[in-house]
């Protein structure tokens, strides 16, 4: 029963009875205040770790083209340049004498050395100079940006090397041309130096880009979240 004057009031709320809490609707000027925040000041680009699945396929996409296209390129390239050298090398010579072939090192290049400064420079770095451009494009043609620089430098050379005294060897069959083992050696020297000079600089320079490159944005992401569209009206 209720007490006496309680009829027409509520009970007083008591320490176990629920609250109301009314929310305030928020004006529409302020939503799109709020909504605009992101656009100004710039999308803020998480770890790869805390990335989406779908930008993180996405980047690996985009890096796997890249380096694709550059695979491509360092193929045609390296195909061009031995086609080239092949025919500089390979063709007859018609003489009415031929020496007999060098198989003593370093003999032809000390007698090289023996000539005037500037006879004995040019014909010792037409010898260095030869194959030299194998020693960025075949790495180039082999694409991996992530391989350890002793085992890229250890490869390159080898391949420069077969590729050299497959030539050498291929001379003996043309008329006119000999076998010169300081040819071999002139030959697989510029390409190990053209490989330390250009490839350690490059992949260092490539991996920058890539750890400093923004990462691409998820799948249907708004044109004001990319990074090209920041400070876009």
């Amino acid at each position: 029963m209720r007490a006496a004057g309680s009829y027409g009031r509520d009970p007083a709320p008591t320490a176990h009875s629920g609250r109301t809490r009314v929310r305030r609707a928020r004006p529409a000027g302020d939503q799109g205040r709020s909504a605009s925040v992101p656009a100004a000041c710039g999308p803020s680009h998480p770890p790869d770790g805390n990335r989406p699945p779908a930008a993180r396929v996405l980047g690996g996409v985009q890096h796997e083209g890249s380096m694709y296209r550059v695979r491509a390129a360092g193929l045609l390239l390296t195909a061009a340049y031995l086609s080239f050298t092949g025919w500089l090398l390979l063709r007859p010579h018609y003489v009415t004498w031929v020496p007999s072939p060098n198989l003593r090192p370093f003999d032809t290049i000390r007698d090289d050395l023996r000539l005037p400064p500037v006879d004995a420079a040019r014909h010792l770095l037409a010898g260095l100079g030869l194959l030299a451009p194998l020693g960025f494009l075949l790495p180039m043609a082999g694409g991996r940006l992530e391989s350890s620089g002793v085992a890229s430098f250890v490869r390159t050379v080898f391949a420069g090397l077969m590729v050299s005294l497959s030539v050498e060897f291929t001379q003996t069959m043309v008329p006119g041309q000999l076998f010169d083992v300081d040819a071999l050696i002139l030959n697989t020297a510029g390409v190990a130096l053209a490989h330390l000079l250009v490839v350690p600089a490059a992949r260092r320079h490539l991996r920058r880009r890539r750890r400093t490159a923004p990462p691409p944005p998820p799948p249907g992401a708004p044109a004001s979240l990319t990074p090209t569209g920041v400070g876009a009206p």
